[in-house]
């Protein structure tokens, strides 16, 4: 009997974990044709949430965090939008506010003076909260679709980190698609370095938008 409680115990444990890592890769590819006509905006890059590992390479945690989740997002305005309006077929509309916002409460708490080893396939972002975060973004378009990237771990240990690709409806905030990815850091400079866990990041925006 305790070896059939034991063995119903490990299969629950296995089947509320295999729930939980489903949930934070959905295979639900976009309809794409229903946001043919409609607006894609496009909502910055969300560092609200990230958590940095590294026994160096985040030496100077106060510039990282006032600085750099701007300087990401205006990188990607200038140098990736078009690229990526692309996928879309169509101009992408920016409104990166309610991200900015939610960047300035980034802390130098969430950067963490360990090497962060086999850190990268977990994650402390769970689906409610990216739906949370999700619901408190204020748009002017009110309709159409929403896409955007919430940066979640970046371990310098690894030279690699991990960024949620979120896709969600402008006028419910339904979440429509969720894409947990692991990209390779790399260039000159920190800012450039860290970047490209962003660009490296876009193709996968292709296996969730399809016309």
């Amino acid at each position: 009997m305790r070896k059939l409680i034991t063995l119903l115990c490990v299969s629950l444990t296995f089947f509320a974990f295999s729930i939980y890592a489903g949930s934070k890769t959905s295979v639900q590819t976009i309809n794409a044709n229903k946001y043919k006509e409609q607006t894609i905006v496009w909502a910055g890059i969300d560092c609200s949430k990230v958590t940095m590992y590294g026994t160096e390479g985040f030496n100077n945690p106060e510039d990282i965090i006032s600085r750099y989740p701007e300087e990401w997002n205006t990188l990607f305005l200038k140098e990736r939008l078009k690229k990526i309006s692309k996928i879309f077929k169509k101009d992408l509309v920016v409104d990166i506010s309610s991200v900015q916002e939610n960047n300035k409460t980034l802390s130098s708490k969430q950067i963490i003076a360990q090497d962060g080893k086999e850190l990268l396939n977990k994650s402390d972002i769970t689906p409610e909260i990216i739906a949370e975060m999700v619901s408190g973004y204020e748009f002017k378009e009110k309709e159409g679709l929403g896409v955007v990237f919430i940066l979640d771990r970046l371990v310098k240990s690894e030279a690699r980190g991990s960024l949620f690709i979120v896709f969600f409806d402008l006028s419910s905030k339904e979440i429509l698609a969720t894409n947990h990815t692991i990209e390779k850091a790399g260039g000159f400079g920190f800012r450039n370095y860290w970047f490209s866990i962003v660009k490296n990041s876009e193709s996968n925006l292709k296996k969730y938008y399809k016309k």
